[in-house]
Order: C-alpha cells, then sequence, then structure tokens
C-alpha cells in the first residue's frame, strides 16, 4: 500500500512541476529545450583538450595534418576526435580536393548549411564529423606515400576507381569498413596491382 501511495505523490510532484513550468511562462516545448541547450553547454566544457604536438603546422591545414597522421598516436587521434575538429579543418579539406561545400557535406555526411555555419563560427564539429576528416586524412597519407607526391595522391583519391565498384576514393573515406578496402587497393599499388 506505501509503494502506491509513494508512486502516487511522485506522479503528482511530475504533474506540479509541468504546472509550474506552464505557469511561468514557458512552454513545456521550450523548457525542453532550454534543458536541452544547458546540457550540450555542459558536455561542451568537459571537452577533453587537444592533445599537445600530435602535429607540426596549422591544425587548420589539412595537408599539414595529412603529412603528422603517420606519426600520430592512436590516442592523439582518440583526443581530436573526442575534442572535435574545428571547421576550418573541413573548409581546408575541401580546398585541398577542389571540392563544393555540397561534395564536401556528403563526404562528411553532414548538411551544407551545418557545415556553412559552423564554418562561419569557426566552431567544433562533432565527434563522428571529426573521425571522418581524420579517417580521410589517414587514407590520403598512405595514398601520398604510395604515389610519392601529394598532388598525385589527392587527384586519385577523387577519380572513380574500377577496383573501388566505380567509386571515388574520397567518396569511400565515410565508413571504416569502405575506407579498408581503400586502403587495400593501395596497398595492391604498392606491391604491383592495379591502380
Amino acid at each position: 500500500m506505501a509503494s502506491r501511495d509513494s508512486s502516487k505523490d511522485r506522479s503528482k510532484a511530475a504533474t506540479a512541476g509541468n504546472h509550474k513550468t506552464r505557469e511561468a511562462g514557458k512552454p513545456e516545448t521550450a523548457a525542453i529545450a532550454e534543458e536541452a541547450a544547458h546540457y550540450q553547454a555542459e558536455v561542451s566544457s568537459k571537452r577533453p583538450p587537444l592533445p599537445e604536438h600530435a602535429w607540426a603546422g596549422d591544425p587548420n591545414d589539412f595537408q599539414a595534418i595529412t603529412r603528422g597522421m603517420p606519426g600520430m598516436t592512436d590516442e592523439a587521434q582518440v583526443g581530436f576526435i573526442r575534442h572535435g575538429l574545428s571547421a576550418n579543418f573541413a573548409r581546408s579539406l575541401g580546398q585541398t580536393f577542389d571540392i563544393s561545400v555540397g561534395e564536401l557535406a556528403k563526404v562528411l555526411l553532414v548538411s551544407e548549411s551545418t557545415l556553412i555555419r559552423k564554418s562561419r563560427d569557426n566552431a567544433l564539429l562533432d565527434p563522428s564529423t571529426s573521425e571522418r576528416m581524420l579517417r580521410i586524412a589517414a587514407v590520403t597519407a598512405l595514398a601520398t606515400d604510395v604515389f610519392e607526391d601529394e598532388s598525385k595522391a589527392t587527384a586519385w583519391m577523387k577519380r572513380d576507381n574500377v577496383a573501388l565498384g566505380g567509386q571515388a576514393p574520397l567518396a569511400m573515406c565515410d565508413n571504416d569498413i569502405s575506407a579498408g578496402q581503400v586502403r587495400r587497393v593501395l596497398r595492391a599499388i604498392e606491391y604491383g596491382g592495379v591502380a
């Protein structure tokens, strides 16, 4: 009997809390949105700091990060992913491959409006997008090592490839499994296989 009474009391308290929110002049959805914004700010303030000395050069420069990828530890990469990379890094990635914002948005699996807004605000991108960008940097670093030339590597990354089912390697870096296929093709090229 006591447990029924306590659950009724909790239900009344929750209902009273909702009425208070409405009485205070805030609709329920506004209160929820405000709470979500507070949570997001709290999460952002608890982001781990960027790893120190993970790479030389400007951390917004895609080519500088690509050059540093072979020597970057897994721990440093995880640190960058969890912290989030700057939207300026995404812009540099787009400039490196000479692709439009729309094409870049498709590669990173984000909306164009998000990329434009975050780039304008120089905001950090979420961990999933940051991971995709580091994956592209790692595959590009391997391509640069195989072709021994950055411009040849970026051209190869953009070109449709028969060994990859007619898709461009860059487009396949949206997930780790497809990126693994790109790595296998690059290793085959390195050892005298197909291009």
